[in-house]
């Protein structure tokens, strides 16, 4: 324990800006820095340390590992973090490189929301702890698009990422199933690719609600009068009703055991009185 608090409390004390110079160090090749030459990407002079969620995706980061660019799915949006600069304190160097403004432009598109809805129809059905999930698929010219890698990025409510490939059933349509056992909100990212290249790429999500035994439903007056009339009861029966009587009378036993023995104690207390006092 002495020790578990000592590191935590150098980790603590620690500042959370190193200010030395670095040059970015590219983790994930992606859209947002195509056509940026990022080897000759000049220094930063500073950054605040951070550790990366489970979830996110790590782009560009620090020479000692820390993330520098990240981004992850939250609802049917995109977050970004870039724990630099953008202006003259850190990015001084930056600013007058080529490169600069191209890479935040990119930046900006990968976070916006996707126009790429046309050309794909997803639909979704669950049965229990199961989905199914339908995708219709065509090019630009209406064309079935066949044979195209569908793959399914799924986080769940407990935020572990899942991906699966799903395969071909007919022409343009790709069909798959997903268990959805926890309760909660599955956010479902689908990317279809097409020699090597992402052509669609849309977000959908879906909710597992609590068990069916605590949903609230109306209640079930067949089986109520079912279950009355089995049992010999009254369904529905007025307050007049439940207290006028039937004539009827039931025998309700009652102990004697206290009274037997307050009468034992009582004759107890008499027979010592006539052993030890005289009365003449």
């Amino acid at each position: 324990m002495p020790q578990i608090f000592a590191k935590e409390t150098v980790t603590a004390s620690k500042s959370a800006i190193d200010e030395q110079p670095f040059i970015p160090q590219v983790i994930r090749t992606t859209y947002a820095l195509s056509d940026i030459d990022m080897e000759t990407a000049p220094f930063l002079l500073g950054y605040v340390m951070t550790r990366p969620k489970p979830t996110c995706e790590v782009i560009l980061a620090t020479e000692k590992g820390d993330p520098l660019l990240a981004w992850w799915r939250y609802g049917l949006g995109m977050s970004v973090a870039f724990t630099s600069d953008a202006k003259s304190r850190w990015a001084a160097e930056w600013m007058t490189w080529p490169g600069y403004g191209k890479f935040w432009t990119q930046v900006v598109r990968q976070t916006m929301r996707k126009s790429d809805g046309r050309g794909i129809s997803i639909a979704v059905d669950r049965f229990g702890n199961d989905s199914y999930w339908s995708i219709d698929a065509a090019n630009e010219l209406g064309s079935f698009l066949n044979q195209a890698d569908v793959e399914l990025s799924v986080i769940g409510p407990l935020m572990k990422r899942e991906t699966k490939k799903i395969s071909q059933a007919a022409p343009g349509r790709y069909v798959s199933d997903l268990r959805v056992e926890e309760p909660g909100a599955y956010h479902v990212d689908i990317a279809i690719k097409q020699d090597g290249q992402v052509k669609y790429r849309q977000s959908r999500g879906i909710i597992r609600g609590y068990s069916d035994e605590l949903r609230i439903r109306p209640t079930n007056e067949d089986w109520l009068s079912e279950l009355a009339k089995v049992s010999g009861g009254r369904f529905k029966a007025d307050a007049k009703e439940l207290l006028r009587g039937d004539g009827r009378t039931a025998q309700r036993p009652q102990p004697l055991w206290p009274w037997l023995l307050a009468l034992a104690c009582a004759m107890l207390v008499f027979d010592v009185a006539l052993r030890r006092l005289t009365f003449f």
